[in-house]
């Protein structure tokens, strides 16, 4: 995956995809903070950043100037990646010259989305009342919300067994009810400010414009934010809380079992191909090990998977089942990644990972939202080989490079289930 990266005087990074198949310009501008409690208030002012500026009072004029621009879309989103913490600003426009009547989309939004962050309704350091209230109750009920998702609820559970609770690993990225509840105006805006001031500012981009073009326009708005002094970085995996076996109650009708194992995390890239490749083979599909012993032969589950969090440095097996199963489950799960640990791997089970992993690759980077997760992470992991070759990174890969890439996996299982009513 081939691209651009221009730094403005300022400090700000811009990094650029460029391809003439796309019609429209698609950018984030990004602010990296650490993961903490103050979560709630970043997602907070995220929001209300995109209820009214100056120039534009309300959320309904600054997406009908975006519409005017021949459809185009603007939104703010936060996100939590390893032990950081993204408060992103977007927007996607038209772009194509032959299309838009010389009309100066891309200057006009880039110049709206500048609005929006630098200009907010706000007097006295505090923002709008009146929408600030509005907009923290509708995050409480996002929070509450969350604690009604079964399968989110028992992964945040699991990850603060094998982790702990507290840390930056584990630490939602709306934040807590408690913490939103008690925050205050002057608090919300306080956040805004520091976003503005201290946090390191990424932009990537997609475009079928020239780079220089669009790191031009992007330019003359950024340069007007405060210089970047600190780095953005995701800290290397915390350590495990291994052989913890935790069991809690909850009100659904369905229990959520999990079984995980610490993974020492390779540096070389196909090492970590490797890796992914043998998760993919252990639980990634219908037809991996977990969901065809588990749920295929034995019927003892509505769902069994695994995912390889390489941020976290864990490789674990998740499943929804009865209560009644979960000892049965617990052992199917941890003997079948112990299988992969000592490289037990069928090349018929090979064959078929490695089909579905080349096959998602090339799928994923039909879009422009993956290409800039895939470069994203790849910056701000300082790991920019993971670009190479994107849409084959799988092709060389070899069983014999997955069956000793097995041996990453730690011996020691860690093993957490929500349990359903009784």
């Amino acid at each position: 995956m081939d691209y651009s990266k221009f730094t403005l005087d300022n400090g700000t990074e811009i990094y650029v995809l460029q391809s003439p198949l796309w019609t429209h310009t698609q950018a984030s501008v990004n602010f990296y903070s650490r993961n903490d409690a103050g979560n709630g208030a970043k997602a907070l002012a995220a929001m209300l950043l995109m209820k009214g500026t100056k120039n534009h009072p309300t959320s309904q004029a600054i997406n009908l100037a975006a519409e005017r621009e021949y459809g185009a879309s603007i939104g703010s989103s936060v996100d939590v990646i390893g032990d950081l913490h993204s408060t992103s600003f977007s927007f996607q426009v038209l772009t194509r010259d032959a299309l838009t009547s010389g009309q100066k989309t891309l200057e006009n939004m880039v110049a709206l989305l500048s609005e929006v962050i630098c200009e907010p309704l706000a007097r006295e350091g505090k923002f709008n009342e009146e929408y600030f209230q509005r907009k923290k109750e509708g995050l409480l009920v996002g929070i509450r919300m969350q604690k009604m998702d079964k399968g989110k609820m028992a992964k945040e559970g699991f990850m603060k067994t094998a982790i702990g609770e507290g840390t930056p690993f584990t630490i939602p990225k709306a934040g807590d009810e408690e913490y939103v509840q008690a925050l205050g105006n002057a608090g919300c805006f306080s956040a805004y400010e520091r976003m503005c001031l201290e946090s390191p500012r990424k932009v990537f981009a997609c475009t079928s414009l020239e780079p220089e073009r669009l790191v031009g326009v992007l330019a003359e708005a950024l340069e007007r934010m405060s210089p970047v002094y600190a780095e953005a970085s995701i800290s290397n995996p915390p350590e495990k809380n291994t052989g913890s076996i935790v069991e809690m109650k909850s009100p659904f009708d369905q229990s959520v079992a999990y079984a995980g194992f610490a993974v020492d995390m390779p540096e070389a890239l196909r090492e970590r191909q490797a890796l992914q490749l043998a998760n993919i083979y252990i639980g990634g599909s219908a037809m991996a090990r977990l969901f065809t012993e588990i749920r295929t032969k034995r019927n003892m589950a509505y769902y069994a998977y695994s995912r390889l969090d390489p941020l976290a440095g864990i490789l674990y097996g998740f499943s929804g089942i009865d209560a009644k199963n979960r000892e049965a489950v617990f052992s199917i799960m941890a003997d079948e990644i112990t299988k992969a640990r000592n490289g037990k791997i069928s090349k018929k089970g090979f064959e078929i990972a490695k089909k579905l992993a080349l096959s998602s690759c090339r799928m994923a980077m039909h879009t422009k939202e993956s290409r800039i997760t895939a470069l994203a992470s790849a910056v701000l992991l300082g790991r920019m080989d993971d670009l190479r070759d994107y849409e084959n990174r799988f092709k060389d890969v070899t069983y014999e490079d997955v069956v000793r890439a097995g041996a990453l996996i730690q011996p020691e299982p860690i093993k957490y289930c929500l349990l359903q009513k009784e």
